[in-house]
Parts: C-alpha cells; sequence; structure tokens
C-alpha cells in the first residue's frame, strides 16, 4: 500500500470515530471526507472498506435498544407532565395573585365604611 493511501486511510478512520462522536444529524459520508480534508469520492469510491465500516458503526450506534426506547418515551412522557404541572402552577400563581388583590380592595372599603360608621355614631351620655 502505497503512503498516500496509508495517510488517507487513517485520516479517514479518525475522521469516523470524530464525526460519530458529534451529533446524528453529522453523520453523514460528506462530513467524514471533509472532516479527513478529502473529497467524498475518496471514501465512497477508493476506501469503500472504510465506507462500509462507517456505515456499520453509524447504524450500531444509531439503533436504539429496546430499554433506550422505553426510557425516551418514558422521558417525553415525564418532560409533557412537567409541562402541565408547570402551566397548573402558572394558573395557580395567577389566581392567588388575583385573590391578594381583591382581598386587598376589601380591607380598603373595609376600613373606609368603619371610618364611616364610626363618624356617624354619636355617643349618648348616660341617663341617671
Amino acid at each position: 500500500m502505497n503512503p498516500k493511501h496509508q495517510a488517507e486511510r487513517e485520516a479517514l478512520l479518525a475522521a469516523i470515530d470524530v464525526v460519530l462522536a458529534g451529533p446524528p444529524e453529522h453523520w453523514t459520508q460528506t462530513a467524514v471526507a471533509k472532516r479527513a480534508g478529502l473529497h467524498r469520492s475518496r471514501l465512497a469510491i477508493v476506501h469503500t472498506d472504510l465506507n462500509d465500516l462507517f456505515k456499520a458503526k453509524r447504524a450500531a450506534q444509531s439503533s436504539m435498544s429496546e430499554t433506550e426506547r422505553k426510557l425516551r418515551d418514558q422521558l417525553a412522557m415525564l418532560e409533557r407532565r412537567v409541562k402541565t404541572l408547570r402551566d397548573e402552577r402558572d394558573r395557580w400563581k395567577t389566581a392567588a395573585r388575583t385573590f391578594v388583590r381583591a382581598i386587598q380592595v376589601l380591607k380598603i372599603e373595609n376600613k373606609r365604611l368603619k371610618s364611616r360608621t364610626a363618624s356617624n355614631i354619636r355617643t349618648l351620655s348616660p341617663r341617671l
């Protein structure tokens, strides 16, 4: 094997690991080739064994086990529940603020009525 091919292979192998360590939406042949500093055709046509290796590793990483699928479903359900509880909490906070304002208004009104009533009451002198 000539040194150029060996250098390309080493760069591609390193690039495969780097790309697969990233987010799944970047798991493409183009990303691997670009990371290795090569054109995509070098991976797809010249180094077909590495292309097959990349596809096999990608498939192995992207397939979810039954446990992982269940956990993801449970996580999604819990996230929906958290959102529901946050919405409910916000509604309760709004209701509490409304009640606090109503109580404050009623206290002011009660104080005003008491002061008006107190000014209307006259004291009677005791009869002897």
